[in-house]
């Protein structure tokens, strides 16, 4: 995972994108990409295959999860910012320019390669567990943000599901955002003791 150090090193770098003079090879969208992946802890694909029609109000559905039942997600307000920042034509929030959806298969070496750090979208899951564990959500918390709702309930029962993940979410998201010392977030083993973030992803 990316210890606090390099979170902001990383955070810097994507905010840098949008300025005048920019040279990196970063597009905007890619950085909102890597950041949405940094903030939420989903796997690359789940952020890249993510369509408009699952996006409400106050939450967004990924449906193509790893074990194939959907899971809805509270928007925060980075997420909301990032989803408007990014609205186009396309069915994916995230769309290519010859084909609807971005194949993002250069985009984490080229972040990791602009602030000298290899790290993978893999590495950016295991970040956004490991901040929720510094800030002592249990294994089974952490557990619920890979996949947490059933095809089978009701869009009610959805949303208030996707409502009790809105606090760890929005404390990662905080943590990753915030300015802030970076000797005194490290984890540290008492920090983590009986958290199994092998487990909980």
């Amino acid at each position: 995972f990316l210890e606090s150090e390099e979170r902001r090193d990383l955070f810097a770098e994507l905010s840098r994108v949008r300025l005048p003079g920019y040279t990196g090879k970063l597009k905007p969208a890619q950085a909102d990409f890597v950041l949405l992946l940094m903030v939420t802890g989903l796997r690359l694909d789940e952020a890249r295959l993510l369509k408009w029609e699952n996006i409400t109000d106050s939450t967004y559905t990924i449906t193509n999860t790893k074990n194939g039942e959907d899971h809805t997600l509270p928007i925060t307000s980075t997420v909301q910012s990032l989803f408007d920042r990014n609205q186009n034509d396309s069915p994916y929030v995230f769309s290519g320019k010859i084909v609807e959806v971005a194949s993002m298969s250069s985009v984490i070496k080229n972040a990791a390669d602009a602030i000298s750090i290899k790290f993978t979208a893999h590495d950016l899951r295991r970040t956004a567990a490991t901040v929720a564990a510094q800030h002592s959500f249990s294994t089974d918390q952490i557990g619920r943000l890979p996949n947490h709702s059933n095809k089978s309930v009701t869009d009610a029962y959805a949303q208030r599901t996707a409502e009790a993940l809105r606090p760890i979410l929005q404390t990662i998201e905080d943590e990753i955002l915030a300015t802030y010392d970076a000797d005194e977030t490290e984890a540290t083993d008492e920090d983590l003791r009986g958290v199994n973030l092998d487990e909980a992803l």
